[in-house]
Parts: structure tokens; sequence; C-alpha cells
């Protein structure tokens, strides 16, 4: 047996001066050293090498890998540009961005769209500022057209909401002749007459409201309506059922009693309703 591992320990050797006597372009990657086995076989000992499988060589690096990962490109993959700079710097840089998106617009000249009202002449100053809201509610109906109906009236409170300030009368004083149904009052050299003026804002805002409560206000009355119907409904229904009962109950002495009252109760019912869609 030990002249069997000796041979072997020769022979590997001298295949490995076999190859490096080959040339350069013909010599294969240099094989691990075999594995030397004896086995016993009936009193013999039996050499047996095994050459081992060489080790693959490692895969080529993806082109995105960096060695230690700490370099400047490795940084900016991880964090993205400006990764160079602080995270409490980066923080701060965010939270101003998201306050410059999230913060609402200011109100300005253009975006308020202030428009002036002017009443009709009056005698007194309580008709010259009553005469301007209703140019007020005039000038609301035509600017919330056409979603809004102009015969719909819009709320006092969301027109009130309009004016900026308080109405401004103007004391104007005019000969009685230009005055039209004073001709004839020899009286009075000058007529006194008031004039109020109001500042509305007419901006997208206040429309959309005024367009809102519009819409809240047909739903609800279509709501109404089908409750209407639906209780009407009901009634006819609980008019039936009640007659065909009565008259099963007093076995056909009052059929007809039974269905004058039903009648009634029918009738009384349309009139309700009716009441209450007109």
């Amino acid at each position: 047996m030990k002249r069997l591992a000796l041979l072997a320990l020769l022979l590997a050797p001298a295949s490995l001066r076999a190859l490096g006597d080959m040339p350069a372009q013909d010599k294969p990657d240099p094989p691990s050293p075999p594995s030397v086995i004896v086995v016993d076989d009936g009193g013999q000992d039996k050499l047996i090498l095994i050459h081992e499988p060489p080790t693959p060589p490692a895969p080529p690096a993806p082109p995105w890998a960096r060695p230690t990962g700490e370099d400047q490109e490795s940084r900016e993959f991880r964090h993205g540009v400006g990764a160079t700079t602080s995270v409490k710097t980066r923080l701060k840089e965010t939270v101003r961005r998201a306050k410059a998106i999230f913060r609402p617009a200011r109100p300005t000249a253009a975006s308020t769209e202030l428009k002036t009202i002017e009443g009709e002449l009056s005698g007194t100053p309580e008709r010259a500022v009553d005469s301007a809201y209703r140019k007020l509610d005039e000038a609301v109906a035509a600017w919330v057209g056409p979603e809004v109906p102009h015969s719909w009236k819009a709320p006092r409170g969301l027109v009130r909401k309009l004016v900026q300030s308080s109405p401004e009368i103007k004391k104007i004083e005019k000969d009685f002749k230009d005055v039209a149904g004073v001709e004839n009052n020899p009286k009075r050299d000058v007529y006194t007459l008031y004039q109020a003026t109001l500042q509305g804002e007419f901006s997208a805002k206040r429309r959309a409201e005024i367009v809102r409560a519009y819409e809240s206000q047909v739903v609800g009355h279509r709501l109404g309506i089908l409750g209407v119907v639906l209780a009407f409904i009901l009634t006819c229904l609980g008019a039936v059922v009640g007659y065909v009962r009565a008259d099963e109950a007093t076995k056909g002495f009052y059929t007809n009693r039974l269905r004058v009252l039903a009648l009634a109760a029918v009738g009384a019912a349309s009139l309700a309703a009716y009441r209450l869609l007109s």
C-alpha cells in the first residue's frame, strides 16, 4: 500500500510538467490536485485517482456595482442627487416645498373681482339702500347663470356675504324741473335725492357657494316630492286594504258605505298632495 501511494505522488508532478511544456494559447486552466483513494480488494491494494471538477469562475460585476458603496455615485444612487448635503438640510428643503404647494393663495384685487353696485335715486336713505340691494340681487341672478335659473332667488345670507363694506349713501341735490313728477310743485326749488353704492365680491368661491345652495335646494325639493308621492301611494293602498278587510268582516252588508269612505280617504290624500306640491 505504501508503494502505491508513493507511485501516485510521483505521477502528479509528471502530469504538471507535461502541461507546462504546452504552448501558452493551448494551455487549459490548471486542474486541481487529484484526490488519491486506496481501496483494499481481497488483500490487493488498488490505487484510484479522482479528479475534482474545477471551481467555476466568479460572475462578472454588474455595471452599477461599486467596490465600496461609499463613493459619490453610490450615495446619489441611494439617496438621490445632492446626497452630499446633510439630512437636516434636505428635510428643511422638503418642508419648504410642501408649504409652498399647499399654502392657499392670498386674495388679490384680480382674484376678488370687486364690483360696484349702484342703486336708483330715492327720496330717503332707507329706500336708497333697499334699491342698492335689489340691484345686487339682480346682478347675482345674472352672474350665477346658466347653472342657476334667473327666476331663483339666492338666499339673503349668501348675497349679504358679497358685500365688503357698509353701503355708501350719496346725497344728490337737483332742480325740481329735472325730476319727473314734481313740475307742479312751485314751493320747492331744489329736490334732494339719495343714492346708495355697494362693493360686492364677485369671486369664483362665492359663486360656487351660491350654486351649491341652489343644488341643495333642488335636491331637497325633489326629495320632498318623492316623499309626498310615496305617502299618497301608501294612503291609497291602505284605503284599498282597509276597504277589503272591512267588507269581508261585515259580510258585504256595508259595501257601498265602505266604498264611499275609501274614496273619501283617497280624495283627501290627493288634495293634501296637491297642496304640498303646489
